[in-house]
Order: structure tokens, then sequence, then C-alpha cells
């Protein structure tokens, strides 16, 4: 396995040595950049709600959105106990072009 000059000697995971590979061999233009952004979104109805209506609404703005990562549910309760509302924060990743 291939010994990156900056890991202090130590042998690099597979991805990491895959990337340098890939970019010593054939440019940096095969080399993808991704994003992550934080959203929260709610729901009356559940929190698949919440997350579809999430989604939707960052797909109006941010194209190739690849992935979601639900980090926190929570609910909001009424005075009476039910529940109120569905909220999910969550985290999108896409690629940067």
């Amino acid at each position: 396995m291939a010994v990156l000059p900056d890991s202090g000697g130590a042998a690099p995971d597979r991805a990491v040595v895959s990337r340098v590979r890939r970019r010593e061999g054939k440019g940096v233009s095969n080399v993808s950049v991704a994003k992550v952004i934080e959203i929260t979104s709610t729901s009356p109805g559940s929190f698949e709600d919440a997350i579809r209506k999430g989604i939707a609404k960052a797909q109006m703005s941010i194209d190739g959105i690849r992935g979601a990562w639900i980090s926190e549910h929570k609910v909001e309760l009424a005075e009476d106990g039910t529940i109120k509302h569905f909220r999910v924060d969550m985290k999108l990743t896409f690629v940067l072009e």
C-alpha cells in the first residue's frame, strides 16, 4: 500500500489511496467534491412527510442532492399532550460542479 508523505509514515486508508491514484493517473478533472448542508423540516403529519418536504424544498434551489442523513427526530407537543409537529434535522449531500 502507498504511503503518503504527510501521513507520518502510516499507511492511509484505501479511499485516500484510490483518490490519490486517480488524481496522479488521470488528472484532477475526475475528482468529485461534495458539500454538506444542514436543514430542519417540520410536518404536522409524520417524520417521513417532514423528510420528504425538506428534501423537496432543498431541491428547488440545489441541484444534484445525492443523499440525506437524518441526525435528529423531535416532536413538538400541544398543551393537551398531542403531537403538534414532527421535526427532523438532516444533513444533505450534493456534488459541486
